[in-house]
Order: C-alpha cells, then sequence, then structure tokens
C-alpha cells in the first residue's frame, strides 16, 4: 500500500509505525523518519508538489495545517487544496481530519446527526470543508474533540481554571492521542467507514460532574457525542476521568 500524508504530525508519527505501507509525507519542517516514508519539506498551501501528484497513492491522509488563526489562514489550511486532492488522485481511499469546532455556535449534545451551528468565521471555513468532503464518495471526515497526549492535558487546566471561578462550566470534548490513532487505523481497515465520524471519548462529563462540589450553571458549550465510534472496548482512554 502507497499513503500520502498532507500535514504530518505528531499523529501521524504515531499511525505510520501501526499502519504497514509505504509512505510520502508533506510537512513544513524536515524531521527524522522511518525508512519507509519519504517527506517533501512543503507548504501544500502553496501548490501540491510534483513528487506528490506523481505518487498515485492507495489511500490519502489530510491534516489541515493553518500558518495561524485568522480566517484566511483557516481558508488557506483547510480549502485551498480540496479540489486538487479529488482530481489528482481519484481512486484513493480518503481520510480528511476535521475539528468539533464546528459546533462552536451549540449547546446540549449533539452527534454526527446534529447540523453544525458554527460561532464564527474560521468554524464556517471547517463546515464548508467537511461539507465538500461529504458530497465525495470514498471519503471520510474524522471530526476530533481535544487532543491529549502525555506531553499536553488541557482537561487538568481547564479543571483548575474551572475550581478557581476563570472558567465557565463546560463539557469536555477530548480524546487521547492513542485513541486517535485506533480510531484512524479502524477507518483505514474498514471498507465500509462511515462517511462522518465524531472523534470524542465515549463517556460524556462536564467539569463540574468531576468538581462534584463545586456547584456550576449548565455547561456553555456543546457536549460531542459519536453514534459510529463509541464503544468502551475501542478507548484506552474512556472518560476524562482516566486523563486526570
Amino acid at each position: 500500500m502507497k499513503t500520502l500524508i498532507f500535514g504530518h504530525g505528531k499523529i501521524g508519527d504515531r499511525l505510520i509505525t501501526q499502519l504497514k505501507s509505504d509512505y510520502l509525507i508533506l510537512k513544513r519542517t524536515e524531521t527524522s523518519l522511518p525508512s519507509y516514508a519519504k517527506q517533501v519539506t512543503c507548504d501544500y498551501s502553496e501548490a501540491i508538489p510534483e513528487e506528490a501528484k506523481d505518487y498515485d497513492p492507495d489511500l490519502i491522509i489530510f491534516f489541515p495545517k493553518t500558518n495561524g488563526t485568522t480566517a484566511i489562514d483557516y481558508y488557506q489550511g483547510y480549502l485551498t487544496q480540496i479540489m486538487s486532492i479529488y482530481d489528482l488522485f481519484p481512486r484513493a481511499k480518503k481520510v480528511f481530519i476535521s475539528s468539533t469546532r464546528v459546533y462552536g455556535g451549540q449547546t446540549g449534545q449533539v452527534d454526527e446527526e446534529t447540523i453544525p451551528e458554527p460561532a464564527d468565521e474560521q468554524g464556517e471555513i471547517i463546515k464548508k470543508y467537511e461539507d465538500i468532503i461529504l458530497s465525495k464518495s470514498n471519503s471520510t471526515v474524522l471530526r476530533l474533540g481535544g487532543i491529549i497526549s502525555e506531553e499536553s492535558n488541557y482537561i487538568k487546566s481547564g479543571l483548575i481554571k474551572f475550581s478557581s471561578g476563570e472558567q465557565d462550566n463546560k463539557y469536555i470534548n477530548a480524546i487521547h492521542i492513542k485513541d486517535v490513532v485506533s480510531l484512524l487505523l479502524n477507518i483505514i481497515e474498514n471498507s465500509k467507514a462511515q462517511p462522518l465520524v465524531n472523534g470524542v471519548m465515549p463517556e460524556l462529563m462536564t467539569y463540574s460532574q468531576i468538581n462534584i462540589g463545586d456547584s456550576a450553571k449548565n455547561p456553555t458549550n456543546a457536549g460531542v457525542k459519536s453514534l459510529h465510534y463509541n464503544s468502551m472496548d475501542c478507548f484506552q482512554y474512556k472518560s476524562p476521568k482516566d486523563l486526570l
């Protein structure tokens, strides 16, 4: 199998050690990779390099990378090459990483059947990106919550801020990076993968549910659930409590 990865990063580093394939990896900075992974240093948002155009991959994994936080940065990172990818690689299976930011304008519990209501222009751009992909065949959108790793755990800092009154009560829409890789492998190896999957821990909790002694108002954000990938057996980290 031949795999082309756009925007390779920490998730990609872990994935390529578990998915048997040859790889062509597009990323902005050069790093050390295994011998079966060839690297092209580039900014894919400016142009898809010739090495990639000639690669003829069986699988494409697209990790959107932005150069900043503005709407223009998001447009360039998410949208500039989407149609080119479909034109250049029609036969490849495609997995596109997205974000639960598309639910930014909502409260209450949501899932893949909920129509997203973004809260800002950046969220609208992500929704447009998803809509394009969902109109195509042989493609999956993996909509990830906040990623937790051994080096970074926003749940701990969020809990401290909530307890001190610096942060409102919120749903914790998170997933550990190890479970992201497991979910990706499940999608890649499943010939009948769902076109849209929310990637979040199966147990949904709020900060007030963890700090039971704290009184709190209703959560100010949406609580994201998955209809298609929610079995406790599939997750190493099943609940926010597992990450404290």
